[in-house]
């Protein structure tokens, strides 16, 4: 039969199928083709987007605890048959502008990709968070592959470098060379200390796992494990799960399984790999699980992008005569489809899950279900929305109940839904004070029995749905790199219709929510596993593994260990061949990034009408970066300076009105086909420079407690907390108060709202009511929300002086309960104790919400306010005295002359009157240093944390401190260039084992440069080697190449590019630029020819003027943080290299900042 379309005629000249073919609600096409000769099966995603994204998922099973889906994550990525070299994808990767390759492990499927420097702020969140239920429905379509188990993926800048890679890939994925070598480095061996993975600690690479996935927004379950961050380490595989086995998530998690499934059950498995089967482990048994299941008819390609289907089929014609030639496979086994269904749970089980801790303060508590079938998209989006109703915000129902208290019994609650066959539910407490841990489940119970009985609040449950039906609109029209549903079985069309779902949610009755309710949460058994931190089982496991290790010694024998010692460095170098010349010079054209960067113009922009060749990466040209376009931004102040003269500036001139802030209004053009237009962000700044010394510490109750305080209006209205949270989720998509932003700038105030635009004047109210009418308040002072409804406090009734304590004890307790979470995180607790020494806490407010002085501040706090209340009062009525304050409101939003007038309007009916004559000094970071961290240099300590099984270390130096310095540009390719992936630290110290990571960054606002280290064995020696090779480097022996700078550049411009890809996120640069940073508003496209034009001679002069002052003793700070059991190592090595170290702990860090401000 003929084909009935052109799509299918392509599909039948390269000879595939084109088995479904839909458009979702959101008007995004998929295609799904199928090879009927070799059965690998492709689905396109046809997004508006300059990127082009690849997952190729592999279902697997896996019913042991070895873990050789793991394994393969990493093993398929060190060579193929036609590319037996360790590093070709990643090297391939960096140069079409990515940062390598990527992968995971789930229960089902494992996933790899390879994402470009754009990629993490807008691909990772949006297309990789959704590509979970994408697979999920594709794999449950083919024929052989019900449910997913492994993948990898790769994400490029346009579709030239993806089609080239393609074929490379897939070589990898189906025809790794799995050697003896590659498994002994990769996943598991013993080095010449009778250490089992060359001794890297396992507790902080957890850690690191954790940040990885909060970074790229995977979604994952604890059973999820990332590759491309963790390869290329000496006995990767076995360290990642060294320090993933015993932290409190993965042994409740591990638990749970055991408990939920049976014997034999692929779900009851660790496919991560238990230490104990690792050791076992040998590669021969990989070898056949590869054999059993990575092979054509179990693979399946999820593209997304745009991406030409003749193009992409003939790129595989290649990859499929190479299948053909391989000859047939034995059939398969379905996977999972031909094991047996487990069984549902039967009865309750409650235990005690005790994990490693010397902090025994606080626990955790997890609950599991077994929920609906994952096909079940509408119970699905009723679970998620019910999920929502009960925990969302801090008038849910168990917010209320067990966060929102005086005497809080958790600081977060998360519902989670795992997809597999039968969905599990999972709920969990989390920083549950021990005391409690027994509390929680009947507590939990009574609260949804007493629901069951009183019903929902329905009106709330509207607010919630209509949430998410912004919500949904907000991401899908917030960026055109959206793919929204993650398709999940044989259904692909249905799995795609959210808004469909949650109009069908809407309709249901009050009993059909209490139904749902008993259904999934309150009939059926479940598991409650209650984590208990406990010193004494840290110590046993620490007995155990230490004689385990010291009996190993003993049965090798010193010889063997030299033997084992010799082996591993002469697998080190088989493995590190370098990649030929002629492979790496093949493929790919490092300047693709200004072909994407005009594309998203193009795309975004209607009356952009030049339409520019996105062909560039196949001609090889290098264009000049000035001809890339940003989004056009039109600023307007009322307070209006001479150089800003533009049709909104005219039209505010015209207002003559006066009002007594700064306001800066930064619209763009106002472009019908851009969706944005539908919602406006309006954030309002806040300069802290006249607090007191002694009330900065209050800063964090403040922002914590800046939306869950009650209103008392001038027109005598009354509203409680409650309404409040309720009518703000009712008005907003999103609101919050910070101290500055992601861009710096944490001493100014931060607070935002982002709401539909036909809400934009409930918005400005909203903060109008949230900054002059919170309950109490007499005066209308800029900065009162705290202070005021605390200085009229005799005037009112005992019992709303009892109702505003608790309220503060609240905001106070959780973040007191955060803080033990907090010390067991070795980098954050690095970057905490060197900015105690370098910054002025009586002068900066963001010193003093360091998690080390609100561990001292928050306690005394909570006993003053029940012992001596007065002196609370006391400290907060000064804020009524502070009349220096200056309100800086930054407008940003799509600009209509309804909307200035509204602004206006309702500044106009404030009554706090005068003008401003002068702004505030925007304050900096460089202004609230220490004497230490404004002159670097000859300090240091290495502080002790029991908590953690390695060490971090910061160090700090001397850096550009002006926003225009001419250092900037080849300061930033410079580190660029050695953070690299397959780059120089890569290889020479992460690739050494002497540190997960390491990396470099110039601090700006602060004058500052910093170097930092990540999860070593020993801190010391990777700052040795690091040291060594900048020193090598500026001595020239170690010489960079032209293709690596520019890779370096191409990285540098996409990150620049990107901070102004939305009109929303250009409107904030044009005010970082022009108000904060005193730079031009063209600030990003100046810094683009900037980076162009960096020459060799430039990077030389920035190391030796920076980079280098970082390994001086005389010119830097460093902390380290270590395990007990290497602090005498790390000290003595730094102190032999001239550094004037010092052991303390992290309490006494605070105190030893004192010293250091007025030396």
């Amino acid at each position: 039969m003929a084909p009935t379309n052109p799509t299918q005629a392509v599909a039948a000249a390269a000879n595939y199928e084109v088995v479904k073919q839909l458009t979702t609600e959101y008007g995004v096409a998929v295609m799904k083709f199928r090879s009927p000769q070799t059965g690998l099966t492709v689905v396109h995603v046809d997004i508006e987007s300059p990127l082009v994204n690849g997952f190729f998922v592999l279902a697997t099973e896996a019913t042991d605890d070895y873990g050789c889906p793991h394994t393969l994550e990493h093993l398929v990525f060190l060579g193929s048959e036609n590319y037996p070299y360790k590093g070709v994808l990643d090297s391939l990767a960096n140069r079409a502008l990515a940062q390598g390759t990527n992968a995971w492990t789930d229960t089902e499927y494992v996933t790899g990709c390879f994402v470009p420097k754009v990629v993490l702020h807008s691909i990772s969140i949006l297309i990789l968070a959704a590509t979970a239920r994408m697979i999920w429905s594709v794999l449950l379509t083919m024929p052989l592959l019900p449910r997913p188990r492994n993948a990898t993926a790769i994400t490029t800048a346009g579709s030239e470098g993806f089609l080239n890679l393609l074929p490379i890939y897939i070589d990898h994925v189906l025809y790794p060379t799995l050697t003896d070598n590659g498994y002994y480095t990769e996943v598991h061996n013993i080095n010449g200390k009778g250490e089992d993975a060359g001794g890297l600690s396992g507790l902080a690479l957890a850690r690191c796992v954790e940040i990885n996935r909060a970074n790229t927004n995977i979604p994952v379950t604890s059973l999820m494990y990332k590759s491309r961050s963790r390869r290329h380490v000496v006995g990767v595989v076995y360290s990642e799960m060294q320090g993933r086995q015993n932290t409190s998530g993965d042994r409740l998690q591990h638990r749970m399984q055991r408990l939920m499934f049976p014997e034999g059950c692929g779900y009851r498995s660790e496919t991560g790999g238990l230490m104990e089967c690792l050791r076992d482990l040998g590669v021969k048994q990989i070898r056949d699980y590869h054999r059993s299941y990575y092979r054509p008819d179990n693979l399946c390609l999820v593209i997304t992008g745009k991406i030409d289907h003749a193009r992409l089929l003939r790129a595989l014609v290649p990859v499929e005569e190479r299948i053909i030639r391989k000859g047939p496979l034995p059939p398969i086994r379905r996977p999972w489809v031909t094991s047996p269904q487990p069984p549902p749970l039967v009865k309750s089980v409650d235990e005690v899950v005790q994990f490693p801790d010397e902090d025994e303060s606080m626990g955790e508590v997890m609950f599991a279900w077994m929920g609906p079938k994952v096909q079940d998209y509408l119970e699905l989006k009723a679970i998620d929305v019910l999920n929502t109703y009960l925990s969302d915000s801090a008038v849910s129902v168990l917010q209320r109940e067990f966060v929102e208290i005086e005497e809080p019994l958790c600081t977060d609650i998360d519902f989670h839904m795992t997809e597999q066959l039968r969905v599990i539910l999972t709920l969990n407490f989390s920083n549950v004070p021990a005391e409690n841990l027994e509390e929680i489940k009947p507590k939990f119970l009574r609260v949804l029995d007493r629901v069951c009985k009183q019903g929902f609040d329905m009106d709330r449950m509207r607010t919630v749905i209509n949430r998410e039906k912004l919500k949904v609109y907000e991401t899908t029209m917030g960026d055109e790199n959206f793919l929204y549903g993650d398709p999940n079985g044989e259904d692909l069309e249905r799995s795609v219709q959210d808004l469909k779902y949650l109009e069908a949610v809407a309709q249901f009755t009050n009993e059909q929510w209490i139904e749902r309710l008993r259904k999934y949460y309150v009939t059926p058994a479940h598991i409650c596993l209650l984590g208990k931190p406990s010193a004494k089982f840290a110590k046993k496991l620490l007995r155990e593994e230490t004689e385990r290790t010291e009996a190993q010694r003993e049965r090798l024998g010193k010889e063997k260990l030299k033997e084992l010692e010799r082996k591993l460095e002469e697998v080190k170098k088989k493995n590190d061949v370098k990649v030929p010349k002629e492979i790496m010079g093949t493929y790919f054209c490092i300047y693709d990034w200004i072909s994407v960067c005009l594309w998203s113009v193009r795309r975004k922009f209607a009356h952009i009408s030049k339409r520019i060749s996105t062909s560039i990466a196949e001609s090889f040209p290098i264009p000049s970066a000035s001809s890339i376009s940003f989004i056009p931004v039109v600023t307007a102040r009322n307070q209006p300076v001479e150089h800003i003269r533009n049709e909104v500036q005219d039209h505010v001139n015209k207002d003559d009105v006066s009002i007594p802030y700064f306001i800066q209004f930064d619209p763009s053009p106002s472009i019908t086909t851009d969706i944005n237009s539908a919602f406006v962000t309006l954030s309002l700044i806040i300069t802290t420079t006249a607090l007191p010394p002694h009330l900065r510490a209050y800063m964090s109750v403040f922002l914590d407690s800046f939306f869950n305080l009650p209103l008392d209006k001038p027109d005598g209205t009354q509203i409680s907390y409650e309404e409040v949270v309720r009518q703000l989720n009712e008005d907003t998509i999103q609101f919050n108060a910070s101290l500055g932003s992601g861009s710096g700038f944490r001493e100014l105030v931060l607070i935002s709202m982002k709401v539909e635009a036909a809400k934009y004047k409930k918005a400005i109210k909203w903060l109008e009511d949230l900054l002059w009418n919170t309950e109490f308040a007499t005066e209308r002072l800029v900065f009162p929300c705290l202070l005021s409804h605390l200085t009229v406090i005799y005037e009112v009734g005992m019992s709303d002086v009892r109702f505003l304590f608790d309220r503060l004890k609240i905001a106070a307790s959780k973040i007191l309960n955060d803080i033990p979470q907090a010390k067991r995180d070795g980098r954050r607790m690095t970057g905490a104790a060197l900015r105690a020494l370098q910054f002025d806490r009586s002068k900066s407010s963001f010193a003093a919400t360091n998690v080390l002085y609100q561990a001292q501040f928050l306690p005394e706090l909570l006993k003053k306010i029940d012992e001596r209340p007065e002196k609370v009062v006391a400290d907060l009525n000064e804020f009524r005295e502070i009349r220096e304050y200056s309100p800086w409101v930054m407008g940003m939003g799509i600009y209509t002359d309804t909307l200035w007038l509204v602004f206006v309007c309702v500044f106009l009916s404030l009554d706090n009157g005068g003008k401003i004559e002068k702004l505030t000094p925007v304050p900096l970071a460089q202004d609230v240093l220490t004497e230490c961290g404004k002159v670097p240099g000859n300090v240091g300590y290495v502080v002790n944390l029991p908590s953690i099984e390695s060490s971090f270390s910061l160090h700090s130096a001397k850096g550009p401190s002006r926003f225009d310095s001419p250092d900037i540009a080849p300061l930033l390719v410079l580190i660029e260039l050695l953070e690299n992936m397959e780059g120089i630290f890569w290889k020479l110290i992460r690739g050494q084992g002497l540190a997960y990571a390491c990396s470099l960054s110039a601090d700006v606002e602060a004058g500052l440069v910093n170097f930092s280290i990540y999860s070593s064995p020993d801190a010391f020696k990777a700052f040795e080697q690091a040291k060594k090779v900048l020193q090598e480097v500026a001595d020239k022996k170690l010489d960079f190449d032209k293709a690596l700078i520019d890779g370096a550049k191409s990285g540098v411009i996409f990150s620049i590019v990107d901070r102004e890809d939305t009109m929303s996120r250009a409107a904030t640069e044009s005010f970082l630029n022009q108000v904060l940073k005193k730079v031009s508003v063209t600030h990003g496209k100046d810094m683009l020819v900037k980076v162009q034009d960096v020459t060799k001679d430039d990077l030389h002069r920035v190391l030796n003027l920076y980079l280098n002052n970082l390994f001086k003793p005389e010119t830097s700070n460093v902390v380290v943080v270590s395990a007990p059991g290497k602090v005498k190592d790390i000290h003595e090595g730094f102190e032999k290299a001239g550094f004037n170290i010092k052991d303390t702990t992290l309490d006494d860090v605070s105190l030893l900042s004192d010293s250091w401000k007025h030396v």
